[in-house]
């Protein structure tokens, strides 16, 4: 029987790199990694035989991955240098991979892609500077988002 394993969200990592490769540089400046998936949705609702209101219905016609992390201000962090050096160019796009650990301890690939990036830089007056940045898929490079 195995044992048992409970992956925590330290274990998940990022990686980017140029937009158009595969991302190799981790990001170990990372604070609260998210990767919400949101959908679009076409209307499928039926008119019916028109004896009641009919119930609106729908189907998933697009996925949107969308990568979010926080970087703290660090003097000497390259890929917080070029991170926002990308989402201030005029193509922002890079490439980004976020793996995970499995219960077996080997990093798992779950998202990899070239994405637009954006960040908003936040000064607090009690706190250190931060980046919050956000990255949603690209396909200027031929390289489309794949779900691992």
């Amino acid at each position: 029987m195995p044992a048992p394993y409970t992956n925590m969200g330290y274990t998940t990592q990022l990686f980017y790199g140029t937009a158009g490769s595969t991302a190799a540089t981790r990001v170990t400046n990372c604070k609260d990694l998210n990767f919400p998936i949101e959908h679009s949705y076409g209307d499928t609702t039926i008119r019916g035989d028109g004896s009641t209101v009919p119930i609106q219905t729908e189907k998933i016609v697009s996925r949107r991955p969308t990568v979010t992390w926080t970087m703290q201000e660090e003097p000497n962090d390259t890929a917080l240098a070029a991170l926002r050096a990308a989402a201030i160019s005029a193509t922002p796009v890079v490439s980004l991979i976020v793996k995970e650990r499995n219960s077996a301890g080997s990093e798992v690939t779950i998202l990899d892609g070239d994405f637009n990036i954006k960040y908003t830089q936040k000064s607090p007056l009690g706190g250190s500077k931060e980046y919050d940045f956000e990255a949603t898929p690209s396909r200027d490079y031929n390289r489309t988002v794949a779900f691992a």
